[in-house]
């Protein structure tokens, strides 16, 4: 219980930052159209409104005589550590910080071989081939779809990523 509501807490105290940072970092629009800051403020408004929610529920939820700090002191870092949750955030992350440098196309195929591996699926073939489909099926989303510029990477990666795109401009 105190685990948990010290982590909500946590996350609603780092996105209040960032609802501040976002307001703070954006240029200033014309009156009456949305800005650039509109859809990540109201995403960011409704995290904090959610986990603040969720940290007054799991409190009413845990009975009295059990409301306690024990289960902040008694952690386990070695079953942490193992655990798949741990190591999908360490993917998760590793695949945000090196989007610039590998680009979408390569960062989203090595990043869902990787998490479909923590995940359980063990066959190779099975393990591209939803890779494949996943990263396309997002990357035309993305970039045919909404127009969205997806990180093109660099050297090399970049040079893929032109390549990828050239091609997809040209069957559509």
């Amino acid at each position: 219980m105190a685990l948990e509501i010290l982590v909500n807490g946590i996350l609603a105290v780092f996105f209040a930052y960032c609802i501040y940072n976002v307001n703070v970092s954006v240029p200033a629009s014309n009156p009456g159209e949305m800005g650039a800051a509109v859809w990540p403020t109201i995403i960011l408004v409704l995290l904090v409104v959610c986990l603040i929610a969720n940290m007054i529920s799991v409190y009413r939820k845990t009975p009295a005589d059990q409301r306690n700090m024990s289960s902040i002191t008694s952690i386990d870092i070695g079953k942490v550590v193992r655990s798949k949750l741990f190591w999908g955030i360490i993917v998760m992350a590793a695949y945000a910080l090196s989007l610039d440098y590998i680009g979408f196309i390569v960062g989203s195929f090595v990043f869902c071989m990787i998490y479909s591996f923590l995940l359980g699926q063990k066959n190779p073939a099975k393990l591209a081939i939803f890779a494949f489909i996943v990263t396309a099926v997002l990357f035309l989303l993305f970039f045919r779809g909404m127009g969205i510029m997806l990180p093109r990477g660099m050297g090399p990666f970049r040079t893929f990523g032109l390549s990828v795109e050239s091609f997809i401009r040209n069957l559509f």
